[in-house]
């Protein structure tokens, strides 16, 4: 998932609020002209548009063919979709402030980012599997495993996640689908007018 430049339609040039790749089949979310678009990964070509999709947020691919099953969020439910078949099927509803999205290879479990700091794991058949994070992450010394600012999610095909926090401090974090627990952060560069200083009498 991410941003991809590409042409909306003609003469309308964007950045792709989101998008997803599986296989040949590539799906783009672009919420200013409340579209959702499959293409063929390889070539490119245009599959289908869909319109006014309100609140879209992120997609991801399901099918590997092009215009093959999708799932999405519009709002704060996920729904699904083909594009030979897109009037969307909702699956789960009041979902709490959804966020980025992704779906295991392996076992289909989906992964969305709730709030920006837990994600939920649903089951292919969209039964809640478990929560990881809670309360986000406060100032004061670093605690490892809460979360703050999660901007994207990616499943590891072996029923845990890789996420990306914007917040200070920027990190990717590994998180074990069993134990749940964080097993491995990468601290990227301070955020702009960073004020926050280490205290040398409690360096943690």
């Amino acid at each position: 998932s991410g941003s991809y430049w590409v042409t909306f339609a003609e003469g309308v040039q964007g950045c792709a609020a989101d998008f997803d790749v599986r296989g040949k089949n590539m799906v783009l979310a672009w919420p200013e002209h409340e579209a959702i678009q499959w293409r063929n990964a390889e070539t490119g070509e245009l599959v289908k548009t869909v319109k006014g999709v309100k609140k879209l947020g992120a997609v991801a691919a399901v099918d590997e063919e092009p215009g093959g099953k999708i799932h999405f969020i519009a709002g704060n439910s996920l729904y699904s979709a083909t594009a030979d078949s897109p009037k969307p099927i909702r699956n789960l509803s009041k979902l709490a402030e959804p966020g980025a999205m992704d779906i295991d290879p392996e076992s289909g479990d989906i992964f969305i980012v709730s709030g920006g700091r837990k994600v939920l794991r649903y089951s292919r058949l969209f039964g809640l599997v478990r929560s990881y994070g809670g309360a986000p992450r406060p100032d004061g010394p670093f605690n490892p495993q809460l979360m703050l600012g999660i901007r994207d999610v990616a499943a590891d095909g072996d029923g845990g996640f890789w996420a990306a926090e914007l917040s200070a401090p920027r990190r990717v974090i590994h998180v074990d689908g069993v134990s749940g627990k964080v097993d491995q952060q990468y601290f990227n560069s301070k955020t702009f007018w960073s004020v926050t200083e280490v205290d040398p009498d409690d360096p943690e």
